[in-house]
């Protein structure tokens, strides 16, 4: 009976068959083992004993087999209860039962205070509990690849934020380095300066001495001359010499002495030091598409078709009006609204005689002169009668040394600062440095000429 029990196991539970079937290739097995080994299966269904894959789950039961193990498995217990079956310790009888409810095995005496409860023969329940075991591996199974995924996760989300840091480290340190170069070129192009003013302070200080001491020696030898003719004896003498004398009294000058002065002032305003990153550096790194919205465009204004140039023209008004259209001065916003972060973009103006380009805060109002505008509401730059301003808090006049033919637009909402550069020497022009309320949008005043302004692409100009 033994061997007959050793053949009837199961290769998937290794126990005895329960409910067996059959499959295809001739294998048998416990129909609930079965059935969970293909329960994640959608396409072929393998034998777990030879591997060989079935088209579908067709399942035979096996009654024969059923009958013969039940046979060998009665004769099997009844021998193996009189030898091994284990004892309840307080009653000294045959753990046979199994209490659902407390999870507890029982002999029949213990049954007794289990009344009401969901008591089973302990061979009943053992197939079934070691089914849902199984389907607890499998639960925990997917449950241990679902943390250790998260845990993978996490590791590299570490790795990059370290990566994150250490470029960000970097970074600092370069444009550290780089405003420390320019602080100490600085410092040492000043000391120069400040050294040939002096210099010539001093030569000029010699020169001027030299004229006063000449002065004072010619008036020195017209005075005793004059003492000279006051007492003289001789009136035709004393008469003949004044006209010399009063010449040299009344037409002499004083020598012109030299301003003594710095050539420059030293005291820089912040804004003017270099303490901005390299204009390529904010290319390359925050560079934004920015197009132009027709909603905001004032009437006399023709867009491009890609939304990127605006031209104005004289005569009929082509553009129907709107509540977001500026209606007093040729005006148009960028679509793009920005309220955190770091952005770059460049206007092409060209040899436009009047334009305005910057940021400005929404809502604006739409009826208003350029010569009304609010405080805090525009941060811009303009060209206007060949005169260069920055429109802050207040009007700000501008010196450049060469005539822009495009400006780019760095604006940090960060550090609360907008930055302009002149894209034909890559140099800082001006900086804003305020708290934005709220939204900004590209900010672009056409002026009443006929070129077009244009928002450029990046390989425009390099």
């Amino acid at each position: 009976m033994a061997t007959v029990l050793a053949e009837g196991q199961c290769p998937v539970c290794l126990e005895c068959l329960k409910d067996p079937v059959s499959i295809k290739c001739g294998h048998n097995f416990c129909r609930s083992c079965i059935e969970l080994a293909w329960e994640y299966q959608d396409v072929k269904f393998p034998c777990p004993s030879c591997k060989q894959p079935h088209q579908d789950k067709m399942l035979r039961n096996n009654s024969q087999l059923r009958n013969i193990l039940h046979e060998a498995k009665l004769h099997h217990t009844t021998g193996k209860r009189e030898r091994e079956m284990p004892q309840c310790k307080e009653h000294s009888q045959d753990l046979n039962l199994f209490c659902e409810d407390d999870r507890s095995v029982l002999c029949h005496i213990c049954n007794k205070d289990h009344q009401g409860h969901n008591v089973k023969p302990l061979e009943d329940v053992t197939s079934n509990q070691k089914r849902r075991l199984r389907g607890y591996s499998l639960f925990l199974k997917k449950q241990l690849t679902l943390y250790e995924n998260l845990r993978v996760t996490q590791k590299t989300s570490a790795e990059q934020l370290n990566g994150m840091i250490a470029k960000g480290r970097q970074k600092f340190l370069f444009q550290y380095g780089i405003v420390n170069h320019f602080f100490n070129w600085q410092k040492h192009v000043c000391l120069l300066r400040l050294a040939d003013d002096f210099k010539h302070i001093e030569q000029n200080i010699l020169t001027d001495e030299m004229a006063v001491l000449k002065y004072i020696t010619t008036y020195f030898s017209v005075r005793k001359e004059v003492v000279d003719m006051s007492v003289m004896l001789d009136d035709v003498k004393l008469l003949t010499g004044l006209k010399r004398i009063y010449g040299m009294c009344e037409d002499h000058t004083a020598p012109s002495l030299s301003s003594i002065q710095l050539s420059e002032e030293f005291s820089f305003p912040v804004n003017s030091w270099y303490i901005y990153p390299p204009l390529e550096e904010i290319k390359k790194n925050f560079q934004r598409q920015v197009t132009l919205d027709p909603e905001t465009a004032h009437p006399n204004l023709v867009i491009s078709e890609d939304k990127k140039s605006v031209t104005f023209v004289t005569g009929k008004k082509i553009l129907l009006p709107t509540l977001k259209r500026f209606n007093i001065s040729p005006v148009i916003l960028g679509s793009e609204a920005f309220s955190t972060g770091r952005h770059y973009w460049e206007v092409r103006v060209n040899d436009k005689p009047e334009w305005m380009v910057g940021v400005c805060a929404e809502p604006l109002s739409r009826k208003a002169n350029l010569s009304s505008r609010g405080q805090n509401e525009h941060w811009t730059i303009q060209l206007c009668n060949d005169v260069y301003t920055a429109q802050g808090s207040v009007l700000l006049t501008l010196v450049l040394t060469e005539k822009p033919q495009g400006i780019g637009v760095y604006l940090d909402l960060e550090l609360g600062e907008i930055s302009f550069y002149n894209l034909s020497t890559s140099s800082h022009i001006h900086s804003f440095f305020d708290k934005f309320p709220g939204q900004l949008k590209p900010y672009f005043y056409v002026g009443r000429d006929p070129e077009p302004l244009t928002i450029c692409a990046f390989t425009d100009y390099k």
